[in-house]
């Protein structure tokens, strides 16, 4: 799901928005919401192509699983959904994916601009504080886990099932290198 919005001008083509750090360092400076249009189906049915939606600043440890965020990527702003994070070195990775999408990408957290809190369709605005709407954000967060993990998990069992049937009857030798027969040197 990427975002335009007239006060940084007509953006790309396609009125994709253009990003740049100085935009995002002007809008960090005024703390203030921001309203981004939605151009895009990845968040189809909650978010649709035409929706406003309201943007603002957070702390990275106050973000939770299922939580729509706003992040840099290529240029453009992205909203997703936050569907799990996890340590890398100093630093966290946060895997989103697009309710739409059977894909998803974990991107680090200097990526990350914020978090949607409202929407706004046919002039109607829908808040995200509310327990209606953190129950759902939180569920489809949960699916959205979900669905990394099992992925996860059978790709990863698929990868030993292979590794494991190539090195069905082999040995290896000191070296490391397979032997036919099963026999290792000594």
């Amino acid at each position: 799901m990427t975002l335009r919005h007239s006060l940084f001008g007509k953006g790309r083509p396609g009125g994709i928005l253009l990003v740049t750090e100085s935009i995002i360092d002007l809008w960090r400076e005024t703390n203030k919401e921001i309203s981004l249009t939605v151009k895009g189906t990845s968040m189809e049915p909650l978010l649709r192509e035409g929706d406003v939606v309201a943007v603002c600043l957070v702390r990275l440890d106050q973000l939770k699983r299922g939580d729509m965020i706003a992040f840099k990527q290529n240029g453009c702003v992205i909203i997703h959904r936050l569907v799990k994070r996890r340590k890398n070195g100093n630093t966290w990775l946060y895997c989103q994916k697009g309710d739409n999408l059977n894909r998803w990408g974990w991107i680090p957290e200097e990526a990350i601009i914020g978090k949607v809190t409202s929407m706004k369709r046919t002039g109607r605005v829908a808040g995200m504080k509310g327990s209606r709407w953190q129950w759902l954000n939180f569920a489809m967060g949960l699916c959205g886990g979900a669905y990394v993990f099992l992925y996860e998990q059978l790709h990863r069992a698929k990868r030993v099932f292979l590794r494991n049937r190539a090195g069905q009857g082999a040995g290896r030798n000191k070296d490391g290198l397979l032997m036919k027969g099963g026999c290792k040197h000594a």
